[in-house]
């Protein structure tokens, strides 16, 4: 059997008690001027009722529309904050990729950096191991933080 839900609950009941009350009146021992006031009455009675329900749902439907309202600025403040960060993240970091090497002041140093990007070879080798070690060797750009 499968499982009744809050919807189909709150109609039944509804349904149940609209068919209990109508034949409870028309069973009733009353004149017809009688039933009909007391029908009128009832009327009026969910009438009022019902603009009670449609106004209270209007004022939380409100309620939940300017939460969310709210909500989605502020999430959309942050994401826009976020991104924000990134994208100077991203243009400082393309900055410092494309900034220029600094220029080779002797042979020495340029035949360093050839040896740091070319496939090392043996006369390559015993070529740097012989170079005299300086301290304006060239930075590798993506290290700067």
């Amino acid at each position: 059997m499968s499982t009744i839900n809050t919807k189909d609950f709150i109609i039944g009941t509804l349904v149940g008690s609209i068919v209990g009350a109508a034949s409870a009146l028309l069973l009733a021992p009353k004149t017809g001027k009688e039933l009909r006031g007391d029908l009128n009455e009832q009327a009026q009675v969910v009438r009022d009722r019902t603009t009670q329900l449609t106004s209270s749902a209007m004022e939380k439907g409100t309620e939940w529309r300017d939460v969310a309202r709210e909500k989605t600025a502020h999430l959309s403040k942050t994401v826009s904050e976020q991104a924000a960060d990134i994208r100077k993240k991203i243009q400082k970091d393309e900055n410092v990729d494309s900034a220029p090497a600094p220029a080779a002041t002797n042979g020495q140093e340029e035949e360093e950096t050839d040896t740091l990007t070319a496939a090392p070879t043996p006369e390559a080798e015993t070529d740097a191991e012989e170079a005299p070690t300086s301290s304006s060797t060239t930075t590798n750009p993506t290290t700067n933080s």
